[in-house]
């Protein structure tokens, strides 16, 4: 793959970087910025691409414990289990929850911005998110009228640096008029996270003078997972940053808590369907894509950049 970087004009402590790239998948724009200030710790990115992708191919988004936010431009996306188990729904812009299954997402071009926030920021931003987990929702049912004006607002913007500049204000404005997040929500997601989501749910619970119950009632409630099901989420996603790195698997299982390398096979497996070794050929900084049939990689598919996330 060839990538050309080049930054636009803009603020000059968080300019606007663009990537352009030709893959065997795609043919690609990135654009990337730093998250504002007033947004650290509610999103984990903000991307805007523009992708052109090969007849065939099909984008994997990852199980993952961030909410995802994406306005698309006039184009529609097939979006459903990678598994087939449920059908594929027909979105444009949409909101995507907290997600423990691979996701696979159809569309001859991707246009638009993504925005991954954290449980918290999702709270924070979107209000309620517990109806949309495991699911992919229009994104006007979840901000209605705004959503529909931030959508035309982003597709007519006069470049990428006018559109990141339009979806922060978005967000931010937001900030003040979704309900509050109980202050031990934040502190038990950070001790999952801490803890590499190995921090028994009794003893989480202990920790804030809960009983188990109330935990899982809690999370439930909040995020519409119970709290061993994203810490077995937060625990994958370390797992997959470590593959990333090119860390060997008998490492990765032993630095995440597992047994052995059977065991994180094991559990990768059950939820993603692949093996970690699959796994990491699949992943790359920006997404995961693969063409059916196509082998440039051992026996496994090749892959190039696509909007991370579902």
């Amino acid at each position: 793959m060839r990538s050309s970087p080049a930054v636009l004009a803009t603020d000059p402590a968080r300019p606007v970087r663009l990537a352009r790239s030709d893959g065997v998948v795609t043919t690609a724009v990135g654009a990337t910025r730093e998250v504002h200030p007033r947004l650290t710790g509610l999103v984990r990115s903000v991307v805007g691409y523009d992708q052109h992708v090969a007849a065939g191919a099909i984008h994997l988004g990852p199980p993952s414990t961030g909410v995802q936010l994406v306005i698309s431009f006039d184009l529609d996306q097939r979006i459903g289990p990678a598994d087939g188990s449920r059908p594929a729904t027909t979105v444009t812009s949409f909101v995507a929850g907290i997600h423990d299954e691979l996701v696979a997402i159809t569309a001859p071009r991707f246009h638009g911005m993504q925005v991954e926030l954290t449980p918290i920021g999702a709270l924070r931003i979107l209000g309620p998110i517990a109806e949309v987990a495991r699911r992919t929702v229009p994104l006007d049912a979840v901000l209605g009228a705004p959503g529909r004006a931030l959508e035309d607002r982003l597709a007519n913007a006069r470049g990428w640096t006018d559109r990141f500049d339009a979806l922060e204000h978005a967000l931010i404005q937001r900030l003040p008029d979704t309900p509050r997040v109980r202050r031990e929500l934040p502190f038990a997601l950070g001790r999952m996270v801490a803890t590499g989501g190995l921090l028994p749910v009794q003893e989480l619970a202990g920790e804030l003078a809960w009983s188990r119950r109330h935990l899982s009632g809690t999370f439930n409630r909040a995020f519409g997972l119970s709290p061993k099901r994203i810490a077995q989420l937060v625990r994958l996603e370390q797992v997959t940053a470590r593959l990333d790195h090119g860390r060997d698997l008998a490492a990765v299982a032993a630095e995440t808590g597992f047994a052995d390398q059977a065991h994180l096979t094991h559990e990768v497996r059950a939820f993603t369907g692949l093996t970690p070794t699959q796994l990491r050929e699949r992943r790359l900084p920006d997404g995961w894509f693969e063409v059916p049939g196509h082998h440039a990689r051992g026996s496994h598919p090749s892959k190039t950049a696509g909007p991370s996330g579902p």
